[in-house]
């Protein structure tokens, strides 16, 4: 469980780096 874990916070840091960077995505 903990490395399931640890890959969704890899996934969930990517998107948010991706969002932080992409500003016309915050309007979705």
């Amino acid at each position: 469980m903990d490395i399931a874990r640890q890959i969704d916070n890899r996934i969930l840091a990517v998107f948010v780096d991706t969002w932080l960077e992409y500003p016309q995505i915050r309007s979705l």
